[in-house]
């Protein structure tokens, strides 16, 4: 009996994770699958489901109604097929969402409506849209990573923040050539790590409220309220490869240049500059490199492409290495004390860390 009941318990428990793991739902517009529409896929959807989405035109409002769901791209980290994915109005939360409701590897079009959500958001671009007041970002509470929020514009008179009222922590993104940057509303605060806040854009930080910024690239940063500046923070012009031209009708394009190499979307290839980005290797040296191809100077860059694999490469102030040499965990085609202290700060850490 006990042997029988311990075999009970093993098959309880293993439908018990089976049940939790979630189904697959596929989603493409012109080819088989199980939707062609995201919000049918999302209505048929429970808690822990995962939705794939093949690249194509999504014309229509997604409405993730509450759900603890993960939305995603079929690869986002690659930025080719997260522009290639486009969701082409507005992604809508109700604000009970919690961080295991996740919206990851979309080109969105209109805007992310949060409502205080805590869903957590990555791996997106926000880019040449045109929004009432020019906010593409609203009240988003959670975790908002390598996202591209640039080149929006407010559909009338009214001017507003690209980002608004979010009060979580916004990590490795790049919010450029906005009419305006993010405001941090009263009586919340907003940790911001790694980023870019450049081209005519900045912190607003209202009375009462509390931001932290910490290895970022930040042009201005106003307000009453509290703020709060860590260590590496700069002000510098991060040396984007093309910033929008208000005359011309293209997006700029916000990767990093760099005298190793920097990815080209455009050609598909990656591509030599004259000068290299002051945003290279300085991000939190304790966050995880991710997919940052090598060389990668053993430490993130700040900005959206920061920790994937169209991170601009490191510079030494030579060419790059034609070999790699074991040892040399930053690509200097040296192995030194730098390389020991990299290896020391990331001592006994895995890939959950």
């Amino acid at each position: 009996m006990k042997s029988l009941n311990t075999r009970m318990l093993v098959l309880l428990l293993a439908m018990e994770c089976t049940a939790a793991s979630g189904r697959t739902i596929y989603v493409d517009d012109d080819g088989p699958a199980d939707f062609s529409t995201i919000q049918s896929a999302i209505d048929d959807s429970n808690d822990g489901d995962t939705i794939i989405v093949q690249p194509g035109l999504y014309q229509e409002l997604v409405e993730y109604h509450g759900k603890n769901i993960t939305l995603t791209s079929t690869n986002p980290g690659d930025f080719d097929v997260v522009a290639a994915t486009i969701i082409d109005y507005t992604v809508a939360f109700v604000g009970t969402e919690d961080a295991n409701c996740i919206l990851t590897g979309f080109k969105i079009n209109y805007r992310i409506s949060g409502h205080g959500t805590h869903a957590t958001i990555s791996h997106c671009l926000l880019f040449g849209n045109i929004v009432s007041w020019g906010t593409v970002i609203r009240s988003c509470d959670g975790t908002i990573s390598n996202c591209v929020v640039a080149d929006n514009i407010p559909a009338g008179d009214a001017i507003g923040p690209s980002i608004e009222g979010c009060h979580g922590l916004i990590k490795n993104c790049t919010v450029a050539n906005n009419i305006r940057g993010i405001r941090v509303l009263s009586g919340s605060t907003t940790t911001i790590e790694n980023c870019i806040i450049y081209g005519g854009n900045g912190i607003r930080v209202e009375g009462g409220a509390t931001v932290n910024i910490l290895y970022s690239d930040v042009e201005i940063i106003y307000g009453g309220g509290s703020i709060n500046l860590g260590q590496g923070n700069i002000n510098t012009n991060p040396l984007f490869v093309r910033v929008k031209d208000p005359f011309v009708a293209f997006n700029g394009d916000y990767h990093l240049k760099s005298q190793a190499g920097r990815w080209d979307a455009n050609e598909g290839r990656w591509t030599i500059d004259e000068v290299t980005s002051p945003c290279i290797d300085a991000g939190n040296p304790n966050s995880p490199l991710g997919y940052e191809p090598f060389p990668n100077g053993g430490r993130i860059n700040m900005g959206a492409y920061g920790g994937t694999i169209q991170a601009s490469k490191s510079y030494f102030g030579r060419p790059p290495c034609e070999i790699i040499i074991a040892g040399d965990i930053n690509g200097d085609c040296r192995i030194n004390f730098l390389d020991f202290q990299i290896i020391a700060l990331h001592w006994l850490r895995d890939e959950s860390q």
